[in-house]
């Protein structure tokens, strides 16, 4: 037992990350720097993590990448009213030795973050297969839902900085076990993959080498960026599997019933409702992981719903052909076509998003009599409505009403959606 928590702690350790981060080229030089500098980077700043201006050598780049201590980190989170910008008295200048795995490994992680699925969701759905991707979907939800509750009751700190370099700082009031990112990591590329056995036809080993890197380099981004450690991305890599091989036979029947049962969009509306509520909860400030949750489970349901529309008023049309389907590399005009959709429709989606976004948290603002400022947006009876409210708007819209403006302007020529 002795041993087994001895690995335990290796594993977890932060200066196993730090040596990680150093084999691809990341130094880190400390340098104390006044307290009043700290409050000038902007609240949208440092919520995304944004590197600041550097300066260039010859050799190499420098980044100044802000951290707080983990005791900070706990009196931060008691209070629903406390300044979201925190007290920061130390600043990390990165040194970035090999710019190639920084710009890759950056990549990486954006594989698992929100303005990812922004783009891939639409593009999936638009341009290539809703049949493929609502699958995916299945397992996302299930696998990312248990997998933020799980941090938030085992509570495992991320890697402490120093040793290890944060690079993304807007993660670090979230616990790390298990890492979610390489949860996702697993999933999305595999089940894409797996479900597309004997419905698609094409050349499966490079299906399955852009699988393997896919989860490879978001797994790597991980420690790269020194948000989790190897233990975390261990517990993710196993926890995505073992989920995703649990649900995988049980796609079909989920997705016939999601289409063609007339409780369905009662039900997931209410699983949304009681999944939200029941969400652990460790303190009062609403945290990024109540926030992607809710993302999460407000997207999923936006495009189950979306698709039982499209089928009720006949806008999704089975396929009918021989299987397998013969994929092909397209035309010029095809892809030009596929280009111009998401010209127009992610646009649209985003200037919805912003629309929502202000008048549900205006009126919520209004209603419950306070101001509306950074400190009041993380209030939950106005964050919930406007997470859920947004997002989900925007995925319904993204399913039904974006495939029909495509026809009404040409670019959909060949009418209801053909579900490959």
């Amino acid at each position: 037992m002795a041993n087994f928590g001895k690995y335990v702690r290796l594993l977890h350790s932060a200066e196993a990350v730090a040596e990680f981060q150093a084999l691809f080229g990341l130094q880190k030089i400390n340098k104390a720097r006044p307290q009043e500098e700290d409050h000038a980077a902007s609240e949208d700043e440092q919520q995304n993590g944004k590197l600041p201006a550097a300066s260039s050598t010859k050799e190499s780049s420098v980044h100044k990448r802000k951290h707080v201590d983990s005791q900070h980190l706990q009196n931060s989170t008691s209070s629903s009213f406390e300044n979201d910008e925190m007290e920061l008295d130390t600043t990390d200048n990165v040194i970035i030795k090999n710019k190639i795995w920084y710009y890759l490994f950056c990549f990486g992680a954006e594989l698992g973050n929100k303005y990812f699925y922004l783009v891939f969701y639409p593009f999936f759905m638009w341009n290539f297969s809703a049949w493929l991707l609502r699958r995916a979907i299945y397992v996302w939800v299930v696998t990312m839902y248990l997998g933020q509750a799980a941090k938030e009751l085992i509570k495992m700190p991320r890697p402490s900085c120093p040793p290890a370099i944060k690079m993304e700082r807007r993660y670090e009031t979230e616990y790390g076990m298990p890492s979610t990112h390489a949860m996702v990591g697993v999933l999305m590329p595999f089940t894409l993959l797996l479900s597309s056995i004997g419905r698609f036809e094409y050349p499966f080993l490079l299906g399955l080498i852009v699988a393997i890197f896919w989860t490879s380099i978001v797994v790597m981004s991980r420690m790269y960026l020194g948000m989790h450690s190897l233990l975390d991305v261990i517990a993710g890599i196993t926890a995505g599997t073992l989920l995703m091989t649990m649900m995988f036979p049980f796609l079909n029947v989920i997705d016939d019933w999601v289409l063609n049962s007339k409780m369905a969009p009662f039900v997931i509306l209410l699983l949304i409702l009681v999944s939200t509520l029941v969400f652990p909860r460790d303190s009062k400030k609403w945290r990024e992981t109540h926030a992607d949750t809710l993302n999460i489970t407000s997207i999923s349901g936006g495009i189950a719903i979306g698709s039982w529309i499209n089928t009720y008023i006949g806008m999704l049309v089975p396929y009918t052909g021989s299987l397998p389907y013969v994929l092909s590399l397209p035309s010029l005009l095809t892809i030009g076509v596929m280009l111009l959709r998401m010209v127009v429709g992610v646009p649209l989606l985003l200037l919805m998003d912003e629309i929502l976004t202000f008048c549900i948290r205006n009126t919520m603002a209004k209603l419950l009599g306070v101001p509306l400022n950074k400190k009041t947006k993380r209030l939950a009876l106005i964050e919930l409505p406007h997470r859920f409210g947004a997002y989900f708007t925007m995925t319904v819209v993204c399913v039904t009403i974006s495939p029909l403006t495509f026809q009404y302007l040409g670019l959909d020529p060949h009418g209801p959606y053909m579900d490959l």
